[in-house]
């Protein structure tokens, strides 16, 4: 995917985003895209039992994605230490459950109003970004060559998945019940942990338990099927894995989780792990065969962008 000024100007601009700062505001009151830094305290005016809101020093940016319009337009032309009291009335679908629906009378006092204020585009700021960046032009430099390496990682994801799908959709061929299920069960567990450890209850009643599992399942088909069709290509090409290749991804792992070789090694010594590095290191040069025999153009990008460009005009202000 060709890499256009426009996209570095889009990056560009995110930077100097992210590099913004806010100024107070001083001589009138808050506007759309200004942030008001208030206290709001408020009661559920239908349900006078449920415990009170309150919040101190809360920044909300006036228009911003999330904002309901009664605090956009109360909150519009206000001052340091003005006072405001106004009802919102909270759509059934409002993002947060706990004020979905909900009638709730708000005091609220504002103690800053700020504006945002972006850096000069010029050698100064770019040279703050890095200690490699001298001048703007090394930034747009840089930019470019993270666009262009971001987009060959994508062009070389998208072929390869690509090139599976084409495998695993030419040869459709039934699979053991029995192994299906083991590799299900497996990959419900692997979510179940995740979910846990990022601190969300798995017996939430609200979780649609038997669709994930669906999908699970289906997945898990998909990803037998597509590991025996490239073990077999690999038998037919006589593709091998050496020793030194295992221990260089042994290495790579204890590098990524942070313990040393011999605890990796001491780990998959327990659960088989060696001979399962090996099928996919394995698995992953029969698809790197493929992708050294695909006919590849880039007609498919550039297709994508041309519908991306038509996108964003379409959706263009008139």
């Amino acid at each position: 995917r060709p890499v256009k000024d426009e996209h570095i100007d889009r990056v560009i601009e995110q930077l100097r985003e992210g590099s913004a700062s806010l100024e107070p505001v001083e001589d009138r009151g808050a506007q759309l895209g200004d942030t008001v830094t208030a206290s709001f305290h408020g009661k559920f005016i239908n349900d006078p039992d449920a415990e009170p809101i309150n919040v101190e020093d809360v920044d909300v940016v006036l228009g911003g994605e999330g904002v309901v319009p009664e605090i956009n337009d109360n909150l519009t032309g206000a001052k340091p230490d003005d006072e405001k009291s106004f009802a919102v009335d909270y759509p059934a679908n409002f993002s947060s459950k706990g004020l979905a629906g909900k009638l709730v009378e708000y005091t609220v006092k504002v103690s800053a109003v700020r504006i945002k204020e972006l850096p000069d585009l010029d050698d100064e700021w770019a040279q703050s970004l890095g200690d490699e960046i001298e001048s703007l032009s090394d930034l747009r430099a840089k930019v470019r060559s993270d666009l262009e390496s971001q987009a060959k990682t994508e062009a070389e994801g998208k072929l390869r998945a690509d090139l599976v799908r084409k495998l695993v959709d030419a040869h459709q061929f039934e699979l053991p019940e029995r192994l299906v299920e083991h590799q299900t069960q497996h990959r419900f567990e692997s979510v179940v942990r995740d979910m846990i450890g990022h601190g969300i209850d798995p017996r939430n009643p609200e979780l649609q338990w038997d669709k994930a599992r669906d999908s699970l399942k289906e997945q898990a088909g998909y990803d037998l099927r597509s590991s025996l069709l490239l073990e077999r290509i690999a038998d037919e090409e006589k593709i091998e894995v050496s020793d030194q290749e295992i221990e260089d991804e042994i290495n790579a792992i204890a590098d990524t989780s942070r313990q040393t070789p011999e605890q990796v090694r001491a780990v998959l010594t327990k659960q088989g792990g060696e001979r399962s590095i090996a099928g996919r290191l394995r698995n992953g040069k029969a698809l790197d065969f493929l992708v050294a025999n695909a006919s590849v153009t880039d007609e498919e990008w550039r297709e994508e962008e041309s519908q991306r460009d038509a996108e964003a005009v379409e959706s263009e202000p008139e």
